[in-house]
């Protein structure tokens, strides 16, 4: 079984949490239930209400600043986002720690979303793709 890196974990909670960035407004991804898979493997699913679609939908400024707040709550490693970038509807960014970087291609197209995170240890290069489809609305 195959497990999952913290970085990983950060860049799943990023999604699940319902936040992302643009550098205008812009419906990336629209609310409702997602199947979440990671390499393949089903994962669930989760509710993305309004509030979180309003937030995936939002400003570069706005999650930049959500990402340091989600750094200082991690603690032990430390952590700082190096880059930051948005495309349509695709987002760009690399996360340095103390031991580690994380590079992650966020690809959002309105009712699914694909990641594809690298995470470099060294010289350990671990790659996980974790995909969401909409299924139909939160009940």
């Amino acid at each position: 079984m195959k497990t999952i890196s913290v970085a990983a974990l950060l860049t799943l909670t990023l999604l699940l949490s319902g936040v992302t960035t643009q550098a205008q407004t812009q419906e990336r991804l629209r609310p409702g239930k997602y199947d979440i898979s990671v390499e393949g493997t089903a994962m669930g699913n989760h509710c993305y209400l309004p509030e979180d679609v309003k937030r995936i939908n939002g400003d570069a400024q706005s999650l930049r600043k959500w990402l340091e707040e989600q750094e200082l709550q991690a603690g032990g490693d430390k952590c700082s986002t190096k880059e930051l970038k948005v495309v349509a509807g695709t987002i760009s960014m690399t996360v340095v720690c103390s031991d580690h970087t994380t590079s992650g291609i966020l690809t959002y197209r309105g009712d699914s979303f694909e990641t594809v995170e690298t995470v470099t240890k060294g010289s350990e290069v671990t790659t996980t793709r974790i995909k969401g489809r909409r299924t139909g609305d939160c009940k």
